[in-house]
């Protein structure tokens, strides 16, 4: 993700190419470069997972005991 240094907009990968902020452009008229910001992953929630107990059913194709 890009994000304008002026605006705070933010733009996709898609404008790689694109070293200033296209609306600070067209807006106002001034070049404001786009600086790379990487995802904040600091909010996800994340469920932890559970082993599935084995000890009943080994699963297909799988011989217990032998």
């Amino acid at each position: 993700m890009f994000v304008c240094s002026r605006c705070g907009s933010s733009y996709n990968a898609r404008h790689v190419g694109v070293e200033h902020c296209p609306r600070c452009r067209l807006r106002d008229k001034v070049d404001a470069p786009l600086a790379f910001k990487a995802f904040d992953l600091s909010g996800m929630k994340v469920t932890p997972l559970k082993a599935a107990d084995r000890t009943d059913n080994p699963g297909p194709g799988v011989s217990a005991g032998t």
